[in-house]
């Protein structure tokens, strides 16, 4: 008996469907795509399976959920995955992770497909697992055979856009996938083939404490970030705080910690602390830290999208 398996890209890209982008204007079908192609590619390693594909290839057509969901009905699928990549506010955060769903209610096949898959693409993506979930959406409810909802990583977050970003990554996870579905249906592997190595992922790095974007704003190191920031410096022997009129304005205490907002290249590398307020750059007197340059993009976003 040959298993019929159905799939599609969410979304379209090039612009095509609206807002499904990140916040650096890549579009979401883009990643889902390069997933179902390696997810394609690794069925094809299986004996007695057929994909069908209920989206447009090119990306460049936005088939509604009705045409794809008639599509995998009409065709008689035993299964269908969605394969999607998730977003929270549209702009840089530190939110994370993969999670799979399927539809409200209790789908005993659904569950046991997205458990087989959800677990090898957490390894796969390397990220926080958000679980299995349940959700209202259409291409889970109105579809006649199983199906699942796969949200890859967040693509407004500059820890997951890190995978994303790697074709590797994706092509790992479209493995995954297809792993899932072998070990769901007991697929045999054809003799004949030699699947290529799995690509080898990255953990990702554990995330320094306190260095996060919630609504408020961006915090490195449990302080918020102030508008145009990109890094501190730490007093470490007293010296003078210049105002704008190159006077001594105060003088600075051993341990200040002082927000700077340029380092000026062409007056002895002065910190400008805000104001045109400056501290001298002298060896000894002062430790300069810049932000992580992670934290520096999404505090500029976090700005750009402020309207407070």
């Amino acid at each position: 008996m040959v298993l019929r398996v159905a799939g599609c890209a969410g979304h379209a890209g090039f612009g095509v469907t609206p807002g499904k982008r990140t916040p650096a204007d890549e579009y979401e079908w883009n990643f889902n795509n390069k997933v179902i192609l390696a997810f394609e590619e690794a069925l094809k390693q299986y004996e007695d399976v057929v994909f069908l594909r209920t989206d447009d290839r090119t990306g460049r057509k936005d088939i509604s959920l009705d045409d794809r969901v008639d599509k995998a009905n009409r065709w008689g699928a035993d299964l269908y995955i969605s394969f999607h990549h998730n977003a929270y506010l549209a702009r840089w955060g530190t939110w994370t992770g993969t999670e799979t769903y399927t539809n409200l209610g209790s789908w005993p096949d659904a569950e046991r497909l997205a458990g087989y898959v959800h677990s090898r693409l957490v390894e796969a993506y390397g990220l926080k697992d958000r679980g299995l979930k349940k959700a209202n959406f259409q291409i889970l409810r109105e579809t006649k055979m199983p199906s699942i909802l796969l949200e890859g990583g967040y693509m407004d977050s500059i820890i997951d856009i890190k995978k994303l970003r790697d074709d590797n990554v994706l092509r790992a996870a479209g493995y995954a996938a297809a792993a899932g579905v072998a070990k769901y249906a007991g697929l045999k592997q054809k003799a004949t083939a030699k699947p290529p190595m799995k690509p080898v992922v990255q953990k990702p790095a554990v995330k320094p404490k306190e260095e996060e974007i919630v609504e408020d704003g961006v915090y490195w190191d449990g302080k918020k970030m102030a508008r145009g920031q990109i890094g501190r410096i730490i007093i470490l022997k007293s010296l003078p705080l210049w105002s704008p009129e190159k006077k001594k304005h105060r003088e600075l205490s051993v341990g200040d910690v002082i927000t700077v907002y340029r380092i000026n290249k062409t007056d002895n590398y002065k910190y400008e602390v805000g104001g045109g307020y400056t501290v001298s750059n002298v060896k000894g007197y002062v430790r300069y830290e810049q932000a992580p340059d992670d934290l520096i993009e999404a505090n500029k976003a976090f700005y750009k999208n402020d309207t407070k």
